[in-house]
């Protein structure tokens, strides 16, 4: 598994989320999730930056070698309620 793919399994399970959320937050199924979780998919760039929002974390942390840095990162910031997982649209992002 590569380091991105280690930070974000990292990042769902310090936020407490299931993989099914995550599909949901950023749009993609949960086998495709689950594709990007395990390093088995490259990952766009605009996945990423969908993912970074759905954490709360900067993309530099989400991305970057340092664990610590993302781990903070998540402490500092409040979840997305679980109520409403598409909070982001692919547009948003890439605009």
């Amino acid at each position: 598994m590569d380091r991105i793919a280690k930070n974000i399994k990292l990042a769902r399970e310090y936020k407490n989320y299931t993989q099914e959320f995550m599909a949901d937050a950023i749009g993609v199924s949960q086998a495709t999730y689950c594709r990007i979780e395990t390093g088995k998919t490259d990952i766009r760039v605009s996945v990423l930056r969908l993912i970074s929002k759905a954490f709360q974390v900067p993309f530099s942390r989400l991305v970057a070698d340092d664990v610590v840095d993302l781990i903070r990162s998540l402490q500092e910031l409040q979840p997305i309620p679980h109520s409403n997982p598409k909070v982001y649209k692919k547009e948003e992002v890439e605009s």
